[in-house]
């Protein structure tokens, strides 16, 4: 039988979610409900503010697949935390960028 070579590729939290819940809930497996369950509880934002984030992010702050997603999944309040998800990168970032980035995350997190 032919092997089919499959993709691996981030995606966010949000994204997940949507996933699951596109599945149904009365055709998931249980791993796979424990996995909604855990993505419902975590979730920080939306599907499509975490979309439009995530193009945001990649666009115009020309980040790395792999730097956004962190980000949108934790959706940090302060520059350390932000410095965080960028440090492995090792490169610096001007601070009013990184103010800039959280302006903007304080745009699309939700209000509690």
């Amino acid at each position: 039988m032919p092997t089919r070579e499959l993709k691996q590729r981030s995606i966010t939290i949000a994204k997940a979610k949507a996933i699951l819940e596109s599945i149904g809930e009365e055709q998931l497996e249980q791993i796979q409900r424990r996995s909604l369950d855990f993505v419902t509880k975590s979730a920080k934002l939306d599907t499509d503010a975490a979309e439009k984030l995530f193009d945001i992010l990649t666009k115009e702050f020309n980040l790395e697949e792999d730097e956004a997603i962190p980000i949108i999944n934790s959706v940090p309040e302060r520059l350390e935390e932000l410095r965080i998800f960028l440090d492995s990168s090792h490169r610096m970032m001007e601070t009013t960028k990184l103010e800039s980035i959280l302006n903007l995350l304080n745009q699309y997190r939700k209000k509690e």
